[in-house]
């Protein structure tokens, strides 16, 4: 049996389809004894989130965690905003936040709720400076913008903690864990 360390380099696994068997090797000698790592997952980067459906375990330090954040915006965006957001790889049905921005909130996914929430006017001056030729999306386009970005955002992760079984209907009045 083989103990999972997200950043195992020591044992490498290969699939022979043809005699339907697993083949483990070492680019390293391995001592009698010796505690043996493997990698979990195809990809070798596996939140602990996959690896609890997975394999049932999480990892304390789990380099690659993350939360999946669902978006709703582009389905429902007009033709503008969504050139918009594509032309800003914002176009996406879902953002992975993890290290480093666990504990900070990522400006690219704040960046797609304004782009999302933006009226005609504000979308009308943000494609001027694109044809300008500035390259990133401003940090805040307007007071009426950021706060129904904020709002959206709110919003979304509501839905976000009530699609988890046993978490709170009313986020309001839920106790909240402070570090």
């Amino acid at each position: 049996m083989f103990n999972m360390a997200p950043e195992a380099e020591q044992v490498k696994v290969a699939v022979d389809a043809v005699d339907r068997h697993l083949i483990y090797s070492s680019s390293s000698a391995i001592k009698k004894g010796e505690q043996i790592f493997v990698a979990y997952g195809q990809s070798r980067q596996m939140s602990n989130a996959q690896l609890l459906m997975d394999y049932g375990f999480v990892l304390e330090n789990n380099p690659h965690d993350a939360v999946v954040f669902p978006m709703t915006h582009s389905s429902s965006a007009s033709p503008r905003k969504r050139d918009l957001l594509r032309a800003h790889d914002l176009d996406r049905d879902q953002f992975f936040v993890g290290p480093p921005a666990l504990g900070e909130f990522p400006e690219h996914l704040l960046a797609a709720f304004r782009v999302t929430v933006a009226t005609e006017q504000e979308l009308d001056a943000l494609l001027e400076q694109r044809a300008q030729g500035r390259q990133r999306l401003p940090s805040r386009i307007s007071r009426r913008n950021e706060l129904a970005a904020l709002r959206l955002l709110e919003s979304n992760i509501r839905k976000l903690r009530a699609s988890y079984p046993g978490s709170c209907p009313h986020p309001r009045r839920c106790p909240t864990t402070r570090p």
